[in-house]
């Protein structure tokens, strides 16, 4: 079964995915939107993550 199209909310974002699961190992390509108050606490990633903005700050 594809998860393409499923959205997934959680605490501060809404995301859906385009292809993979972003929600479990492996590839994947989804949208995220964050809500204007959202904040994460400092933290690291152990591999890369390419993405864009299209609006806010980062845009």
């Amino acid at each position: 079964m594809s998860d393409r199209g499923r959205s997934i909310r959680r605490a501060g974002t809404r995301a859906g995915n385009l292809w993979g699961d972003h929600t479990t190992e492996g590839a994947s390509g989804f949208p995220v939107q964050f809500d204007e108050d959202f904040a994460s606490p400092p933290h690291i990633h152990n591999i890369t993550y390419p993405g864009s903005c299209d609006r806010g700050l980062g845009a």
